[in-house]
């Protein structure tokens, strides 16, 4: 009865952990909100940027006086030096800002992973924060 009993406690236990590495990273777009970051390596289309500030703004459809009504989401992206001089700057136009449970911000273009435009993110081999941007996306 006792073996029934472990077997049983480790079969629910293996079946739990399981679960948790099997559980795709999903999660909704942030509207109307600001996420800021600092990183320690930036890369922009294979240009290195160290010890950076990196702002991303996710705009919701809005008013606009010269197009009347923008009908799409966006993503603006800001990235400062360390002396706060504005060093990049760039509007995603119909993207969409994502914070996923591990820490990771991404800007997609659509709900689709494949489509990523920029990911921030901790690195697996050291403790330092990164990122990357593909501006011609």
């Amino acid at each position: 009865m006792k073996r029934l009993l472990s077997f049983a406690i480790l079969l629910f236990l293996f079946g739990t952990i399981r679960s948790q590495e099997t559980e795709v990273q999903t999660s909704t777009p942030l509207f109307d909100s600001l996420v800021v970051r600092v990183v320690d390596v930036l890369e922009i289309d294979r240009k290195m940027l160290d010890d950076v500030s990196v702002s991303l703004q996710a705009i919701p459809p809005h008013y606009n006086q010269i197009d009347n009504f923008v009908d799409y989401f966006s993503v603006r992206v800001i990235v400062r030096n360390r002396n706060g001089k504005r060093v990049w700057k760039k509007l995603f136009k119909m993207a969409y800002l994502f914070e996923l449970r591990s820490g990771q911000v991404q800007v997609r273009k659509s709900d689709d992973e494949n489509f990523v435009i920029a990911v921030i993110g901790k690195s697996s081999s050291s403790d330092k924060i990164v990122g990357k941007i593909c501006e011609k996306c």
